[in-house]
C-alpha cells in the first residue's frame, strides 16, 4: 500500500515532519490490522500486510476497509500541524506457484491500479492489469519528455461579464500534444503528474506561458484595458515551498500586473491544508495576486475557511447552474451562493453556461461572470487573439454559439514554435469556425475548402464531452 502526503510534507515541513508521520501511520496500521498480520515498511511511503488465516477476499476486504478508515481522519503531528493522507491499497493473493517476489509485485501493480482509480481505495490483482501497468510507464516516461520537447500547450476561454458580454478575464488549461496519443486533457494525465512530482515543473511552465501570453495581448489591445488569466493550482504546487517564488518569476518575466493573475484552488485541496498553506496563500495574496475557489459548493463548504484564507472569487460548480434548468430548489442554492459572495463581497463566477436561459437566470440573480460553452470553448492561442480582439459577444438568443474546438488548430502557436497551424481532422468536413460569431470567417481554407457557415457540422456540448479523448477538447467543462 501507498499513500499521498508523505514526500509533501518532508518537502514543505522537513525530514522530522516526514518521520512522524511515517511513526503515526504505522501505529493506525497496527491498529486497524488483526494480532495475526504483520505489518511490515517497504521503503518511502510504502507498507505492506501479510494476512493470514484469512477465508477468502471478504476478510482481505474487512482489513483494507479499516485501513482505509483508519488513515482517513486528520493526522496531527506533534508540532501541532494536522494533515491528511490519501490511502491506495493493491491486494494479491498468494499461490504454491507464486514467490515472495512474484507476490509483491503482484499487489504492486494492484496498488497501482486502485491509485489509478480513485485515492482511498483498493483493488484486487488481475492478470490484465500488467498491460495497465506497461501503458502507465510508457506514459510517465513520455510526460517527462513533454516538457522538453514543447509538446504541452494551453487553451484559452474566455470569462464573460454577464450584463456587458465583455470578455473580462481568460483561464488557461492545460493540454498535451501527444505524439501517438493525440490531444490529452489533464484529466489523463494530471494525477500522475501529482503522484511522480512532475506536476511541479509542468505547473511553472504553465505559470509562466499564461502570464507571458497574457500580457502579450493585453499590449496589443492599445485600448488601455486589461483582462486577468486564471491558472489551476494542484495539491502539490500548493504545498510546494517554492510556490511564491515561482509565481513572482512568471510576474516579473512577462511583466504581468499581480492583480491580473488568478490562482484557482478547488474546495477539496483546501482539505489537505495546513499552517504552511494558509501562510502560503496569505503571501501570494500580499503580493496582489488574486485567489479564487473553484467548483464551489460541491466539496466541504465552510464559511470558517471563507474567513481563513484571503479569498477573491467563488466560481460556482457547473452541477448549480445545471439545477438551474430543473427546479427551484438547484435555483435556491445557486441564490444562496450568490448572496454569500455578495455579503463577503466576494465575486462570483458560474461554470457550465450552456443555455441562454441560465445565463438570464445568473444575471438576474446577480451572478457577476460566466464561463461555458454558451460563449465559447476553451479556444486554441490564435483563435483567443482574434476574440479577444473583438472584446464582447453577442447571445443569439436560446441557442448556444457554436465555438471551434480548442485542437481544430496545431498545439503549437505559430509565432513562438514557428510551425504553420493545421486542423488535425485530416481532411474531413471541419465544422464552422468558432469565430464566426466574433469576426468575419475567411473566404476559404488553405485549399480551396469553403469553410461551412451555421451549426450543421459542429458538435453538440455533450458530445464533445463524450468524445474527450479522441478530440482532445478536454475533461473539464466549464
Amino acid at each position: 500500500m501507498t499513500w499521498t502526503t508523505s514526500k509533501s510534507i518532508n518537502d514543505t515541513m522537513g525530514h522530522g515532519a516526514g518521520d512522524e508521520l511515517l511513526a503515526i501511520v504505522g501505529t493506525r496500521l497496527l491498529n486497524a490490522t488483526r494480532g495475526c498480520d504483520t505489518v511490515a515498511r517497504l521503503g518511502g511511503d510504502e507498507f505492506a500486510v501479510l494476512l493470514e488465516h484469512v477465508r477468502g477476499e471478504a476478510d482481505a476486504v474487512i482489513v483494507a476497509d479499516r485501513i482505509v478508515h483508519a488513515l482517513s481522519d486528520p493526522i496531527t503531528l506533534p508540532s501541532g500541524a494536522s494533515v491528511r493522507v490519501g490511502t491506495s491499497i493493491g491486494i494479491a493473493r498468494v499461490s504454491p506457484a507464486d514467490g515472495v517476489d512474484e507476490l509483491l509485485r503482484n499487489a504492486d501493480v494492484a496498488m497501482y491500479a486502485a491509485k489509478g482509480a480513485s485515492r482511498g481505495g483498493y483493488a484486487f490483482f488481475d492478470p490484465s492489469m500488467h498491460a495497465a501497468l506497461v501503458d502507465r510507464v510508457s506514459l510517465e516516461s513520455d510526460l517527462r519528455d513533454a516538457l522538453d520537447d514543447g509538446s504541452f500547450w494551453l487553451a484559452y476561454q474566455p470569462i464573460i461579464a454577464l450584463e456587458s458580454h465583455e470578455v473580462l478575464g481568460i483561464e488557461a488549461l492545460l493540454r498535451w500534444n501527444h505524439p501517438t496519443r493525440g490531444n490529452l486533457a489533464p484529466a489523463q494525465f494530471i494525477d500522475l503528474a501529482e503522484e511522480t512530482g512532475l506536476i511541479l515543473p509542468i505547473g511553472r511552465w504553465v505559470l509562466r506561458e499564461a502570464c507571458a501570453r497574457t500580457a502579450e495581448w493585453n499590449a496589443q489591445r492599445g485600448d488601455g484595458r486589461a483582462f486577468s488569466v486564471t491558472v489551476n493550482l494542484s495539491v502539490r504546487q500548493l504545498e510546494s515551498s517554492s510556490l511564491l517564488a515561482d509565481v513572482q518569476a512568471a510576474l516579473a518575466e512577462s511583466g504581468l500586473l499581480p492583480s491580473l493573475l488568478v490562482l484557482e484552488i478547488t474546495e477539496n485541496a483546501l482539505m489537505h491544508r495546513t499552517e504552511s498553506t494558509v501562510e502560503r496563500l496569505h503571501e501570494l495574496k500580499g503580493i496582489g495576486v488574486r485567489l479564487a475557489i473553484d467548483d464551489f459548493g460541491t466539496g466541504y463548504s465552510s464559511l470558517s475557511y471563507l474567513q481563513q484564507f484571503p479569498v477573491d472569487i467563488l466560481k460556482i460548480d457547473r452541477a448549480f447552474t445545471d439545477g438551474l434548468m430543473r427546479g427551484t430548489h438547484d435555483d435556491a442554492l445557486t441564490r444562496t451562493i450568490i448572496a454569500l459572495g455578495d455579503l463577503l463581497t466576494l465575486r462570483t463566477i458560474a461554470e457550465g453556461v450552456e443555455h441562454a436561459r441560465q445565463h438570464s437566470r445568473l444575471r438576474d440573480l446577480g451572478c457577476d461572470y460566466g464561463q461555458g460553452y454558451l460563449f465559447s470553448r476553451p479556444l486554441a492561442p490564435r483563435d483567443m487573439e482574434v476574440l479577444l480582439t473583438r472584446g464582447f459577444l453577442e447571445i443569439p438568443g436560446e441557442a448556444p454559439i457554436v465555438l471551434r474546438a480548442e485542437n481544430s488548430e496545431r498545439a503549437e502557436d505559430s509565432e513562438r514554435a514557428g510551425a504553420a497551424a493545421a486542423s488535425p481532422d485530416g481532411g474531413g468536413a471541419r465544422a464552422a469556425s468558432a469565430l464566426e460569431a466574433i469576426a468575419p470567417p475567411p473566404a476559404a481554407e488553405a485549399g480551396g475548402r469553403v469553410a461551412p457557415r451555421g451549426d450543421e457540422d459542429a458538435e453538440p456540448p455533450m458530445a464533445a464531452a463524450r468524445g474527450a479523448r479522441r478530440r482532445g477538447v478536454g475533461g473539464e467543462r466549464r
